[in-house]
């Protein structure tokens, strides 16, 4: 079925992520990346006023078309702020993460649960990500799925692209949370254009059937 396509593999999808979010950008101001605690207008502040617009904007369209658009204008300018607000983690937080992946690729997972509570204390949304495959596998930690949720959502929530395309799956299959098809739109096509195949075949299948968007088979 839809979900042992999508979520085939689990932690293996996980630890192909590499740089994570922001690891080439992501379209995101250099200046500021460079620069996480410029005062300019391209710092953290302006960055977080652009997404309160982009989202405004996105609650007051009226037709379809517009809603896509401002849709599109959201889904850039949270991605711009993710890939900011990535560099501005601490080292620690991200060498407890490396630590925690490494142990999941060596499918030493009991090993991996703490350094990866450990980056996500740290703000890592890679960390976040790696719990939530945790808890809904059962990998190193009794399964749950609603926990599995909750760490999805923030790393989603952080701009983290598999992490987007896993909630959207939970949204969409009801795993953990209430079935939603807008929730599992509006996710999955956050994480589709940051190129995240997972997503994007989801994306394609909610378009076919018109399940939280219109139907359009193009």
């Amino acid at each position: 079925g839809l979900a042992a396509v999508l979520i085939a593999g689990g932690a293996a999808a996980y630890v192909t992520l590499g740089g994570g979010v922001g690891g080439n950008n992501a379209g995101g101001n250099t200046a500021a990346a460079n620069n996480p605690d410029s005062t300019t207008p391209t710092g953290q502040a302006a960055m977080e006023k652009a997404v309160t617009e982009a989202r405004a904007a996105y609650a007051q369209a009226q037709t379809p078309e517009a809603k896509r658009a401002a849709f599109e204008r959201v889904i850039l300018a949270e991605t711009e702020l993710a890939s900011f607000l990535f560099q501005r983690y601490r080292e620690e937080g991200k060498e407890a993460t490396n630590k925690a992946t490494k142990s999941f690729e060596n499918k030493d997972f009991a090993a991996g649960i703490k350094p990866a509570l450990e980056g996500a204390k740290y703000g890592d949304p890679r960390a976040m990500n790696l719990l939530g495959v945790a808890y809904e596998e059962g990998l190193g930690v009794e399964k749950d799925l609603g926990v599995s949720t909750y760490w999805f959502r923030r790393a989603a929530e952080l701009g983290e692209p598999f992490a987007q395309a896993n909630l959207a799956i939970h949204y969409y299959q009801g795993y953990g949370v209430e079935k939603d098809v807008n929730l599992a739109y509006r996710w999955a096509a956050r994480a589709a254009v940051r190129d995240q195949v997972d997503a994007q075949y989801l994306l394609g299948i909610l378009y076919e059937r018109g399940q939280g968007t219109e139907k359009d088979y193009a």
